[in-house]
């Protein structure tokens, strides 16, 4: 999976059926690659028509050490930076929006192209 060129590292990834059956998760890895599961580890989907919503990587811990936890308490307090660039686009985060469709089983490799 790319955003605007560059592999999504760390975004976790639903299928969401369109009719019966059953969601499908996976989470992308550094090269933005997932395998999907739906009972067990990187089982896959059952067939049929799912939406793809995608929610954007979470931030990363803070590697900080604090002296204190009051210190800890006002560092909290700060307000947080701005992340560099737009925010990640939110149509692909709702089943009623995304405008990313697959049928399974696939005819070839998925490759999903975000754009902001």
């Amino acid at each position: 999976m790319l955003l605007d060129g560059k592999p999504l590292a760390g975004a976790s990834v639903q299928l969401v059926p369109q009719g019966q059956g059953r969601d499908a998760t996976a989470q992308t890895d550094a090269q933005g690659t997932f395998k999907v599961s739906t009972f067990r580890p990187g089982d896959g989907a059952l067939p049929g028509t799912y939406k793809v919503v995608i929610s954007p990587p979470i931030g990363t811990p803070d590697p900080t050490q604090y002296a204190s936890a009051d210190e800890a308490m006002a560092a909290a307090a700060r307000p947080a930076p701005k992340p560099a660039g737009p925010a990640f686009p939110e149509k692909y985060t709702r089943p009623d929006q995304t405008p990313l469709t697959i049928q399974v089983p696939l005819d070839k490799p998925l490759r999903l192209e975000l754009t902001r």
